[in-house]
């Protein structure tokens, strides 16, 4: 280190360090002592750059903790096995796609497998340096191969190998990312159940390994099922005490798959926080947020490992009657109008909703047993008889929903998925935003005493 400057004095400096320091702690984020910061856990979908126009500098960073992309998954190779070896979903999105300069973040231009999402999100980190990012392996659509893998000694030595690759810097594949979330929905079966297990030791065991030799943590987490069925393939007790936390993913109560001839009734809530006693559902006291939340616990998950799931969307349901306002009667899945905001059948991301909800025409209402609202109103696809259901979270919903989470001293809320939000995380109407504000969290966007004291020490 350089001598002081001649017109500087000591005491002066030291001085000026001291209010310096109290500055920096004034303005940190205050976590009570012996309290444990909650995480606000956000999903970005790779496939988010296209229709969507969602791309990473497009996340409210500063309002999360951890972000985890979704997805990449273990290798196909063509009528051959798996060998448990992770690959890119698209290659396009993830490695080469260009970004012009947005948010703060500079411009991104093609390099080979150094720019796309991937670059785009150590953009990122660079810009919030508290933010930490984790690749997720796997999802609904690619957790074919996670029972041949999770059989397999020598697969899960390949997966678990190819897990720490793809999150160290530094290599072909290293992403220079910071952890992994391994979302297999589901195990079906009690193999399944033990071999999970053997898989996410495997994962833990390369990850730690690889931190001894880059000197950091990497975080090792999953995302787990809500649904009675798959939580009993799921061995609660063991998986908690290999990992970080558990994603949990309080959604997707009712949905299409409830149709008839099931003795469910295809309307219902999509995250409904307890039972209604009118709904005739011979499973209705399972179907809900805190019934899964109490089976964790009773297994045995310590609290600040479970992670509660919040959806940013809500299902839909048409040609149903104006009876009990659509609630509990028969209909179908819709629209599918292929809009911005209605990507999927009888599904709408949050800030449609709150579209349709401003519409005189559809009429809001509020369940006090579940906790949450829907809309009723006319039908999108024409020709139809009765009229839309939709069920939904709003900042209502979600205000008990962390209440529930701050009683049961969960860990934090987790997202699906961060484009489903209003895309201002200021918004009064913004779940990350109402969130974020609301838990006790350190903010990804921290800041840095190291330039100024460099400038009060250095000539």
């Amino acid at each position: 280190m350089s001598a002081l400057p001649r017109n500087v004095c000591k005491p002066c400096c030291f001085l000026m360090l001291f209010l310096v320091s109290l500055v920096l702690v004034t303005l940190s984020p205050v976590t009570p002592l012996g309290a444990e910061p909650d995480r606000i856990v956000g999903y970005f979908v790779q496939w988010g750059i296209y229709a969507r126009n969602y791309e990473p500098a497009d996340i409210p960073a500063a309002k999360l903790t951890h972000i985890n992309y979704a997805f990449v998954r273990i290798k196909k190779v063509k009528d051959q096995p798996p060998t448990g070896e992770l690959e890119s979903v698209d290659v396009h999105a993830d490695f080469q796609s260009s970004f012009p300069a947005k948010n703060g973040l500079p411009a991104l231009d093609w390099s080979e497998n150094r720019s796309g999402n991937f670059g785009r999100l150590r953009q990122l980190k660079h810009k919030y340096h508290n933010l930490k990012v984790l690749v997720s392996v796997g999802g609904a659509k690619d957790s074919a191969n996670f029972q041949n893998v999770a059989a397999d000694p020598a697969k899960r030595e390949t997966f678990a190998i190819s897990c720490a690759n793809w999150v160290k810097k530094g290599n072909q594949f290293g992403q220079g990312m910071d952890g992994i979330d391994v979302d297999w929905e589901f195990p079906e079966s009690a193999d399944d159940r033990s071999n999970y297990n053997l898989l996410l030791q495997a994962v833990r065991a390369k990850l730690d390994a690889q931190g001894r030799v880059d000197g950091k943590t990497y975080y090792l987490t999953v995302a787990a099922p809500a649904g009675e069925k798959a939580i009993g393939y799921f061995d609660i007790a063991t998986v908690a005490g290999l990992v970080d936390w558990i994603n949990i993913m309080t959604y997707d109560y009712h949905g299409p798959w409830d149709d008839p001839p099931n003795p469910i009734p295809p309307t219902g809530y999509n995250a409904p926080l307890s039972p209604n006693p009118n709904d005739p559902s011979t499973d209705k006291d399972k179907l809900n947020v805190n019934w899964t939340v109490t089976q964790y616990i009773n297994a045995g998950a310590p609290t600040n490992k479970l992670v509660l799931g919040l959806g940013l969307y809500g299902r839909s349901w048409e040609k149903v009657p104006a009876t009990n306002n659509g609630l509990f009667q028969t209909g179908i899945p819709g629209p599918n109008t292929g809009t911005n905001g209605n990507w999927e059948n009888g599904v709408f991301d949050y800030w449609r909703i709150m579209q349709i909800y401003g519409d005189p025409k559809y009429t809001y209402f509020w369940d006090n047993y579940s906790k949450v609202p829907y809309l009723y109103g006319p039908n999108m696809t024409p020709r139809l008889s009765g009229g839309m259901f939709i069920s939904y979270d709003d900042i209502r919903s979600v205000t008990e929903k962390v209440n529930y989470l701050k009683s049961k001293d969960l860990g934090g809320a987790m997202f699906w998925e961060l484009s489903g939000d209003i895309h201002n995380a200021d918004d009064t109407n913004s779940i990350v935003g109402y969130v974020s504000n609301n838990i006790s969290h350190v903010s990804s966007k921290g800041f840095s005493a190291g330039p100024i004291i460099n400038l009060l020490l250095n000539d």
